[in-house]
């Protein structure tokens, strides 16, 4: 298996198309009964004051299923652990604040030295052309876990991946 390509080895000026998978990694304990990541069981969801603490993805320009997994990606033993995905076009759009202020999700490439697909999933107020950064609150940070867990859907790996026995 080839190695996660590096920051240096990718450009990371290129545009995400709407139909680019992000692909983030999953603990079994955020899952429901059916399979689903559970909103409620979500981790590493959270805004903080700058882009580069948003929540993780990896692009698939970039990468396959099986760096999201690579300790090189995940900076730690993840073995076990499942691969969802989500479309660039299905990240959330147009939620609200209780005094009318509305937030868009978007994808921001955020390479890494040795995980050159790292990227974020940032947000920014729906009235700013420029997509600056904005922290949203709490209210919008629910909604957009809710939106965010029931879109992603499970990753098919092969091999030892994903808690599978070794193929042999």
């Amino acid at each position: 298996m080839a190695l996660p390509l590096k920051a240096n080895e990718v450009d990371s000026t290129a545009p995400f198309t709407p139909e680019e998978l992000l692909y983030r990694r999953v603990e079994r304990s955020e899952l429901n009964s059916r399979g689903e990541v559970d909103p409620t069981r979500i981790n590493a969801v959270s805004f903080r004051k700058d882009v580069e603490s948003a929540p993780s993805v990896m692009r698939s320009k970039f990468s396959s299923p099986q760096d999201v997994l690579d300790v090189l990606c995940a900076e730690r033993d993840v073995n076990g652990w499942l691969v969802f995905s989500i479309r660039v076009d299905e990240l959330p759009t147009g939620l609200t604040t209780g005094d009318g202020r509305s937030f868009d999700f978007f994808p921001k490439h955020v390479p890494l030295e040795n995980c050159g697909a790292h990227s974020v999933t940032a947000s920014a107020l729906s009235s700013d052309p420029s997509r600056t950064y904005a922290k949203p609150n709490p209210k919008v940070t629910g909604a957009f876990k809710a939106r965010f867990a029931t879109a992603l859907k499970q990753v098919p790996l092969t091999g030892k991946e994903n808690g599978a026995p070794a193929e042999g």
